[in-house]
């Protein structure tokens, strides 16, 4: 299992650790020709934000890249050995399969030795953004590229939002690899800010600081309308940065 995990909060530098690592490793061992990065997020936007920090000319590594989901990989998996998977499965590849379905055969293809073989010889490195929010089969893709890849990811179980305890793939790549602990936001230094990042993520009372307030409406209408006045207030006229952080279901 060569497997590496930066995690850490929101701003404290994931991708961009992720990135560098990536990069250091194709100078220590430089892809073959017909060799490239295989990157993987689980949802669209991050695929597009790791695919422009790998194409910087400054610390990325240009277009040896292949970015997809885990899904859509999954899917070019299973097709690329359809009869494979009709010898050894003994099942027929239908549109009726869901992507979590397709997943996990691609997860069970990955343990067949000539299909792993073939996947590393492809993409001896991968990169996986946003690792939290793979589950079930997605995360058997992972697992099963981890034990023939150089697997590089980046992940953070507090923004797993569809999450209700512990993370499933963070807390596979502290029993299967090396984790390395970022703790220094680089994103902002308003204290206010931190302090109540800090606090949520304790799972403590939010209360005003520096440079952050707390407001309350009683509906999601009223708050739209009140946030509309305070985005006005908050700007006077000119170009600052506002950050917004707002539930996402209702308290228990």
């Amino acid at each position: 299992m060569r497997l590496l995990l930066f995690e850490g909060p929101a701003g404290s530098g994931k991708t961009t650790c992720l990135v560098h690592r990536v990069r250091l490793q194709l100078e220590d061992h430089p892809l073959d020709r017909d060799q490239r990065v295989l990157a993987l997020t689980r949802i669209h936007g991050s695929r597009r934000r790791i695919e422009a920090c790998l194409q910087t000319q400054d610390g990325g590594i240009g277009h040896r890249f292949d970015s997809f989901t885990v899904d859509a990989f999954a899917w070019r998996l299973t097709r690329r050995w359809r009869s494979l998977v009709e010898v050894k499965f003994g099942m027929a590849l239908t549109d009726e399969l869901s992507w979590n379905e397709n997943s996990v055969l691609a997860g069970r293809l990955l343990e067949d030795p000539l299909v792993a073989s073939w996947v590393a010889a492809t993409y001896p490195v991968v990169a996986v953004d946003e690792m939290q929010d793979s589950k079930g089969g997605q995360l058997e893709v992972i697992k099963g590229l981890a034990e023939v890849t150089e697997c590089i990811a980046a992940a953070d179980g507090f923004q797993d939002l569809s999450g209700d305890g512990e993370n499933q793939a963070v807390a596979w790549a502290h029993e299967a690899g090396t984790v390395r602990e970022l703790r220094t936001i680089h994103r902002t230094d308003v204290r206010g800010i931190l302090d109540a990042a800090n606090a949520i993520r304790t799972r403590v009372g939010v209360t005003n600081g520096v440079g952050f307030e707390v407001k309350a409406a009683f509906s999601h209408n009223m708050a739209a309308g009140l946030l509309a006045r305070w985005l006005t207030f908050w700007s006077r006229g000119k170009e600052t940065d506002i950050a917004i952080l707002t539930p996402t279901a209702k308290p228990p």
